[in-house]
């Protein structure tokens, strides 16, 4: 399933990545676009243990 997810914050970001490894198909979007530009240079801006390896694989497989 292709899913957007509205918002990168600590909930949605994590559900983000929670449905990657269920296998759908999902975009972020914020509106925010420092936030943006920082984590696609590789800065997480929240920490949950496992976070930063489950976001890497899911933009791999972009």
């Amino acid at each position: 399933m292709k899913i957007t997810v509205i918002g990168t914050g600590y909930v949605r970001l994590i559900t983000g990545v929670g449905l990657t490894t269920l296998g759908h198909s999902v975009t972020c979007f914020d509106i925010n676009q420092g936030k943006i530009a920082r984590m696609k240079q590789g800065e997480m801006l929240i920490y949950e243990p496992g976070l930063r390896q489950l976001v890497d694989a899911a933009v791999q497989e972009k």
